[in-house]
């Protein structure tokens, strides 16, 4: 939608409430000036207002407005959401009945929903570290991942065949991006969980929307008529048909199957990211696996938002093997044993101060104690 459409669109929507008795504020053109669709966010209309202007101008030294200068805007314009900005069109002063608030409501959430529904997009695939900078600069972006430094994403810019694929606005914000895994061994495609700009994310039907365009542009990029899978989270019921081959099509496959394991060619980094599906990476081979292999010591498991490898923070039991948070009450050190021992398989002797192994112990009934084995004479 370009500045002109826009500029229309409000006129009608003004017109709009105007037919059905909703008054809105006279001159209100003159007051919200140079309403765009705001570069750097799409999904948002950027204005100023007069009185902001005439602030300036008496406040900032030599100041000369300029609405095409993106700096101008960023730094002296309002930007709102565009029901929010269709809200200030309407006359507070005059007191309206519940009924036309609710009218109100509904036009905005249209008016809303139009605006969103036609933002100028394009397709953009990122590969290799270009992964991590397009987690790292697009903030507006909904998703626990979002923001965090370049190194939580070492892995992916190491892992082959991995792609962010995205759509982007006019200015290259990205408005909504999900992970496009490769295995090479199989052949197969997986287009993850997607994530979205809140304005988008916070209304399903238009979140299809661009699930569906996503969806369409990916297969266009890879040349393929369908996908092998494709997270539930990614597709519209209408995009379903498109995903999967005909030999799938009785059971629609939202999750990768257990041939398709992406290969990572470094694991070692300083940070690793949260991961939806692709949950750990075997150490020796780099084949990522989606089941989560917590507590083997062989796999880094992707489960934290924080940065860290879940398995890396976790201490295995000398005697039952099983491995527990080292934050865990559940799990000592044993002086005797000169390792870790678990509640279930340790005895507290009070005479060694100290845990020790079932195994190793014996119950004294006379003091209710027990006490080592080998320390009964």
């Amino acid at each position: 939608m370009r500045n002109t459409n826009l500029s229309e669109m409000i006129k009608n929507y003004e017109q709009t409430l105007n037919c059905l008795g909703i008054r809105t504020q006279k001159n209100w053109a003159k007051r919200l000036l140079f309403a765009r669709r705001m570069k750097g966010n799409a999904t948002k209309i950027s204005y100023i207002s007069k009185s902001k202007i005439e602030g300036l101008k008496e406040n900032v030294k030599g100041f000369i407005l300029n609405p095409e200068c993106l700096e101008q805007r960023q730094k002296h314009f309002t930007a709102e959401r565009p029901n929010k900005f269709l809200n200030r069109l309407i006359d507070t002063e005059y007191k309206h009945t519940s009924t036309e608030h609710s009218l109100i409501e509904k036009i905005a959430e249209t008016f809303n929903k139009q605006f969103l529904a036609n933002i100028e997009n394009n397709f953009k695939f990122f590969k290799g570290q270009d992964i991590g900078e397009a987690y790292n600069e697009n903030r507006a972006i909904i998703g626990c991942m979002s923001g965090k430094s370049l190194s939580y994403f070492n892995v992916y810019a190491e892992t082959e065949g991995l792609r962010l694929a995205t759509l982007v606005d006019e200015s290259g914000t990205i408005l909504i991006r999900a992970l496009l895994w490769y295995c090479k061994k199989s052949k197969k495609y997986f287009l993850d969980n997607s994530y979205e700009q809140s304005n988008i994310n916070g209304d399903e039907q238009l979140r299809r929307t661009y699930q569906g365009k996503l969806l369409k542009a990916v297969l266009k990029a890879i040349r393929r008529k369908r996908i092998d899978c494709a997270f539930n989270s990614t597709l519209s019921k209408d995009d379903k048909q498109i995903c999967f081959r005909d030999d799938e099509s009785k059971g629609i496959k939202t999750y990768p199957s257990a041939d398709m394991q992406p290969i990572c060619n470094n694991v070692e980094s300083e940070f690793y990211p949260y991961s939806d599906n692709f949950k750990s990476i075997c150490k020796h081979s780099g084949e990522w696996a989606t089941e989560e292999n917590s507590g083997d010591n062989d796999y880094i498991l992707l489960n934290d938002t924080n940065g860290t490898d879940c398995n890396a923070n976790r201490t295995e039991c000398c005697d039952c093997s099983n491995t527990y948070d080292d934050e865990d009450d559940y799990i000592f050190y044993s002086e005797y044993h000169d390792a870790s021992i678990c509640d279930d398989c340790a005895r507290y002797c009070e005479d060694r101060e100290d845990y020790i192994s079932s195994n190793d112990t014996s119950y004294d009934s006379y003091r209710s104690v027990y006490v080592l084995a080998d320390d009964i004479q």
